[in-house]
């Protein structure tokens, strides 16, 4: 069970807090994962808090995944709303020297396609720069297959 402090910490990663996250980081066990598994890491990295992904990546691996295989970099690769994509941005290119780029989550998706199924202009830009593109979900789709399907013609002139 958590306690207060590793839930306030993970409040601290998910809404950006940086000093608090500072502040926390010595009482809290760092690579406690909440319910569905995720680090404070990837919760940052999923809001595109670009500032507090800095500071977690030299106390958190990149490279730990959730129960469903999601890594930070997935996270960061999809565009939510309310956040801003130059910061998620900002978030893929600190977390993209320390990841597997081409790491799966349990559908197959890596974070290009991930960048791709949520039309993150930006992301699927800087990602198509680094990832093998040939690789294919578990459906056998790879990334220029899903932007055909979606009908997103930039993404398929990016992976051409």
């Amino acid at each position: 069970m958590k306690n207060s402090l590793t839930m306030a910490f993970f409040s601290a990663a998910r809404a950006g807090e940086i000093k608090k996250l500072k502040a926390l980081i010595p009482l809290v066990d760092v690579l406690h994962r909440d319910a569905e598994g995720r680090t404070a890491l990837m919760l940052s990295a999923g809001m595109g808090h670009d500032h507090c992904v800095d500071f977690l990546l030299s106390q958190i691996d990149p490279k730990l995944v959730d129960f469903e295989k999601w890594t930070a970099l997935m996270r960061a690769a999809v565009l939510v709303a309310n956040t801003c994509p130059v910061r998620r941005l900002k978030c893929l290119k600190l977390l993209v020297p320390y990841s597997d780029i081409d790491a799966a989550n349990s559908y197959g998706s890596t974070a290009l396609m991930c960048a791709i199924k949520s039309r993150y202009s930006l992301g699927v830009d800087y990602l198509a720069m680094y990832s093998n593109l040939s690789r294919v979900n578990i459906k056998g789709q790879s990334a220029l297959d899903i932007a055909n399907y979606l009908g997103t013609e930039s993404y398929i002139d990016i992976l051409v």
